[in-house]
């Protein structure tokens, strides 16, 4: 019911809390070969004990390397669609019931959306098209923040993650920021949360969040140990996603198509690179045939199967 998930919360809300808790419980039900974890922790520190568990692909604490895993997604997420038309699959589920070789789910956890935003604000593009499609492939997004500003969570991010869950927030400002209206509870931190999903029968539904009662870092720490010891004999699965930077001319494809623009100007402001370098990437898609120069500018003559290549939406 929620492919998705965006989870809000301001300090001593619980957020933290109820994500450990939700990436223990993803962890213990499912074997290291069925589910890989990427984690995008800023602060370093947030969830850096999940290290040396079999299930945890990377934690990634530069915001420059969870910018390239984002679009690395978008490309596993083709590829993954690919394969299932070969066999005459739609969906992951059904890929891995006539397939011998199996495809592990992938979930993505972005500790802090702030941090990621700040740095690279078109990042919610990647999240657009992973949102719109990316469920099917076994793809799942998490994304949780402390600072629900329209900034942060821009209208891309909300109308492709419906799911959302929020603990206690400074405002009605803050709520109305993350579900479109203020909220008819009053929340008292330490985990009261509501949750808003597609197809449930209340506007909100209000609940309490599970939390693993801990008493020093000694006990926590001993959680882990004994995480990292049940699985000690899964290897870990070696399934490389991070792919290069998107090069500029994609970026640029990916631009005319969704703007339906060939105007210099307008493509630099989009790419913040100088009129100059988007010319002379015009002209290269003019030598490979995706645009032809005609009496009024450049027109858009790739084939249709192209177009739909970098169409978003």
């Amino acid at each position: 019911k929620a492919p998705h998930l965006m989870i809000t919360g301001q300090t001593g809300s619980g957020k933290s809390v109820a994500l450990t808790a939700l990436l223990i419980t993803l962890i213990l039900f499912n074997d290291p070969n069925e589910l890989l974890l990427y984690l995008v922790d800023p602060k370093k520190v947030e969830l850096n004990m999940f290290q040396g568990i079999p299930h945890v692909q990377e934690i990634i604490t530069d915001m420059k390397d969870a910018d390239r895993l984002l679009y690395s997604l978008t490309i596993e997420m083709d590829r993954r669609y690919d394969e299932f038309a070969k066999v005459g699959c739609r969906n992951i589920s059904s890929y891995n019931t006539k397939s011998a070789n199996k495809m592990p789910y992938i979930v993505l956890v972005i500790d802090e959306m702030a941090d990621l935003m700040i740095q690279f604000p078109d990042v919610d593009k990647h999240i657009q098209r992973l949102g719109q499609k990316a469920r099917g492939g076994g793809i799942h997004l998490v994304i949780a923040t402390q600072r629900p500003s329209v900034d942060v969570i821009t209208g891309l991010i909300k109308a492709n993650i419906p799911s959302r869950i929020s603990f206690s927030l400074q405002s009605s400002t803050d709520y109305g920021t993350v579900f479109g209206k203020n909220i008819p509870y009053r929340l008292i931190g330490k985990g009261d949360g509501v949750i808003r999903y597609d197809g449930q029968t209340k506007e909100f539904i209000r609940f309490q969040s599970p939390t693993i009662a801990l008493e020093t870092d000694e006990d926590e720490m001993a959680v882990f140990d004994r995480l990292r010891e049940h699985y000690k004999a899964f290897p870990k699965l070696n399934y490389p996603i991070m792919v290069e930077e998107e090069p500029e001319i994609d970026k640029l494809k990916r631009l005319i198509v969704n703007l339906n623009s060939t105007k210099v100007k307008e493509l630099a402001k989009e790419m913040k690179t100088r009129d100059k370098n988007v010319t002379e990437l015009l002209n290269e898609l003019e030598a490979e045939g995706f645009l032809t120069k005609g009496a009024k500018g450049r027109e858009i003559t790739a084939s249709e199967e192209e177009i739909a290549k970098w169409k978003e939406g």
